[in-house]
């Protein structure tokens, strides 16, 4: 099998031939003579067509294929078809060996598709946002037509970040931001949770290393302690589960890295203060549990009952997702448990077929289809709904590149909720979805006619927000018609496609019209209706098209008094531009605290000093650590690295990052603001804010300080000159008896 042409040495050969072993026995099927042709053939393509090449670590690049392929079977659960299209999944697109034809040919057509698939996705590691945005849609696109091709490129993308170590750090931080962006949404809502946790543990190891390995020093620490608390927990509530009936396999479940940081960021506490590390799973044996009559809602509530009568539930982290799955399939009892001595344990109950699902997804109700000949098997309802929902998103292929990534990535991290129509329909929702989204899913003209419903007999407004379980009747007018301020009130795709549809419709009627009363006003005003004038008039009113000129005058919003002083202006002729002109030169001299007539940062390699702003969500000053992104009409806007939108920022615009250097000794001021908090006591008011007055290159802009209950909390907003002297600020404040936290809000 392996060529004299080749770079293998025997070393490579024998670790190779190893791998490929060991990946076969992950195939959770039995081979048939069929299966074990049609891998082995694909094996022989893949060594021929990456005989020659090398990964970045230096390993010969066929490990990579094999690394996927192992992960499709063993990972996700996939059978022979997928793990010997894994195999050569990058034939056509990294060698001259094979094309399209030439798979085809060899493997027939259900391979070559997803070969196709899977090489018509480009690369994404960071372009700009409207081609990350087309690539997406290309991943939706295979995903709609075969799941198959993304389970594969997901597999792709857990082997790149596993083996990333090659890469310098900032290609690392790059691809890890895409991952984040991109890959773990599409991997949560595709079920695949144990291949999104891993990835998220990898992303927030090269984004946040420091913080990565200061959590999984601890949790090693703690290893030994969480292992036997464990194994206290099974060994308690096992003997309830027999009592009752129960066959079941209860097994620890490790927290992840990601999960505890994820916990420690929500809840603003510490890594010892995230109450629930201690995790178990109970998975139960239908089969072997003939006293439930194969009732699986029984038997979970069953076993639910079992850990009751040891550990008292939380009752606030209750969730049922066995009698309201998921949309890809999710089934489980989720509960919070406290230990008499005081720990809390986290407990998932479910099936042998639920965890399943759980840990494959969409997945294990995929691979059936590659054991079946010529065999139609009804597909699970809910993977319809949600293929049905992905298509919903590509229907309008001019939509804004950012407002396309950002709805996708809600659609595929958002939590859901289950509601019905009066007649027993199930609809399932994005969690924070309105009466309006709901009206709109059953059908566009009740969503635009929808004025309110009755939810469980009760009438509220269109405005109100779903929860679980509510059964919804939607009211309507003919006389009702859908609003701009409606977007704000949806959270679905196909609820906002479809107003904006109708609101461009009412716009291009009102603009149409407002075009007949802009002649005749100009006619009155002795101004000729041409393209001359009208370029004119949309200057004067800052509008970038006629069409939104005539949407403004056909809404008034453009009066005549409007008009008359667009002429009045174009009349004073020198003398107007004369004034503007020293209008703009007293500015000058009065720069607001964003922006600065001298630079004071310099941006990328070469320390260039352009015109720039500080971003009003995180108020940088000298000192902190930021970047700069090139905008579109010229100069940079300034971020923080840890302004909150910063990773989102990286992610969309990386083409468009500049590393920026405050200059030494530059200075200017800069705006920022304080959170106090502390414990109450006479005079403590007027210290904190002696300090900030008696502080050198502070400008106090405005300070709030008040008592509640005993404690005592301020905010203060101030122009500093500098880094340091923020710092000195904050030090000086915190020596203050009784103050107890000082944080940085801006």
């Amino acid at each position: 099998m392996f060529s004299e042409n080749t770079v293998y040495t025997p070393e490579n050969i024998k670790e190779i031939e190893q791998a490929y072993n060991k990946m076969l026995g992950t195939i959770q099927k039995e081979l048939s003579k069929a299966d074990k042709i049609l891998v082995g053939k694909a094996y022989e393509v893949a060594l021929k067509a990456h005989r020659f090449q090398s990964r970045k670590s230096g390993e010969p690049y066929i490990m990579h294929p094999i690394a996927v392929a192992r992960i499709v079977s063993e990972d996700i659960g996939l059978g022979p078809v997928s793990v010997a299209a894994a195999l050569i999944h990058d034939v056509v697109e990294d060698s001259d060996e094979y094309s399209i034809v030439d798979i085809e040919v060899i493997f027939g057509r259900k391979i070559a598709n997803i070969i196709d698939g899977l090489t018509k996705i480009p690369k994404i590691e960071g372009e700009d946002i409207s081609h990350e945005a087309r690539n997406i849609r290309k991943i939706l696109i295979t995903l709609s037509e075969d799941p198959r091709i993304v389970f594969i490129k997901l597999a792709d993308r857990l082997h790149n970040m596993r083996t990333m170590g090659a890469q310098k750090p900032a290609s690392q931080k790059r691809i890890s931001l895409i991952t984040q962006y991109v890959f773990i949404p599409l991997a949560h809502r595709m079920g695949l949770y144990s291949v999104k946790s891993e990835l998220e543990d990898l992303c927030l190891k090269y984004i946040e290393p420091e913080i990565y390995n200061s959590i999984k020093e601890k949790i090693n620490k703690t290893k030994q302690e969480r292992n036997a608390d464990i194994e206290e927990v099974i060994k308690t509530v096992y003997p309830g589960m027999v009592a009752r009936g129960i066959t079941c396999l209860i097994k620890g479940r490790a927290k992840s890295i990601s999960g505890i940081y994820q916990k420690m960021q929500r809840q603003n506490v510490d890594f010892e203060e995230v109450y629930d590390q201690l995790a178990i799973r109970v998975i139960i044996d239908m089969a072997e549990s003939p006293r439930y009559n194969n009732d699986p809602t029984l038997a979970c509530f069953a076993a639910f009952t079992a850990v009751s009568d040891y550990y008292r539930p939380s009752g606030k982290r209750f969730r049922n997702f066995v009698v309201n799955p998921k949309s890809n399939g999710y089934q489980s009892l989720h509960e919070t448990f406290s230990t008499p001595d005081g720990k809390w344990v986290e407990v998932q109950i479910r099936t042998i077929e639920m965890d399943e699902i759980a840990e494959k997804g969409l997945a294990s109700h995929w691979s059936y289809k590659e054991t079946q000949s010529n065999q139609q098997e009804k597909e699970n309802k809910n993977i319809n709904l949600w293929y049905n929902k992905i298509r919903e998103h590509l229907e309008n292929p001019e939509r804004d590149a950012g407002e396309f990534l950002d709805d996708i990535k809600y659609s595929l991290y958002s939590k859901e909720i289950t509601v019905f129509s009066p007649k027993g329909d199930v609809v399932i929702l994005p969690k924070g979805a309105s009466v309006l989204d709901f009206a709109f899913e059953i059908h566009t003209e009740l969503g635009a006619k929808c004025t309110g419903a009755k939810i469980n007999g009760k009438m509220v407004s269109f405005r109100h927000e779903l929860q679980n379980g509510d059964v919804i009747e939607i009211l309507k007018s003919e006389n009702q018609i859908p609003k701009a301020d409606w977007l704000n009130l949806v959270k679905t795709s196909k609820a906002r496609n479809k107003i904006k549809q109708s609101l461009n419709a009412t716009k291009k009627q009102t603009a149409t019209y407002g075009k007949e009363i802009l002649q005749r006003k100009l006619k009155a005003l002795k101004i000729d209706f041409n393209d001359r004038e009208l370029q004119k008039i949309q200057n004067f009113f800052k509008l970038k098209t006629s069409h939104d000129l005539f949407y403004k005058i056909g809404t008034n919003e453009i009066d005549n008094k409007a008009l008359r002083k667009f002429k009045d202006d174009q009349n004073q002729g020198f003398v107007g531009f004369i004034r503007k002109k020293l209008r703009k030169e007293d500015k000058k001299g009065l720069p607001t605290p964003q922006t600065f007539e001298k630079p004071i940062l310099q941006f990328g390699d070469n320390q260039s000093q352009v015109e720039f702003t500080l971003s009003p969500c995180c108020n940088p000053v000298p000192g902190d650590a930021v970047f700069g992104v090139t905008r579109t009409n010229g100069g940079m806007k300034v971020h923080k690295y840890t302004c909150p939108n910063a990773k989102d920022i990286q992610a969309r615009f990386s083409h468009k990052i500049r590393k920026a250097e405050w200059i030494e000794g530059a200075y200017s001021k800069f705006r920022a603001e304080l959170e106090i908090n502390g414990v109450d006591r006479d005079g403590i008011a007027h210290e904190v804010g002696a300090v900030v007055f008696e502080t050198k290159n502070v400008t106090l802009q405005r300070i709030h300080i008040w008592e509640d209950h005993g404690i005592f909390r301020g905010k203060i907003a101030f122009e500093v000159s500098a880094q340091g002297v923020l710092d000195e600020l904050i030090a000086t404040i915190k020596k203050v008896n009784g103050v107890k936290s000082v944080i940085r809000k801006k």
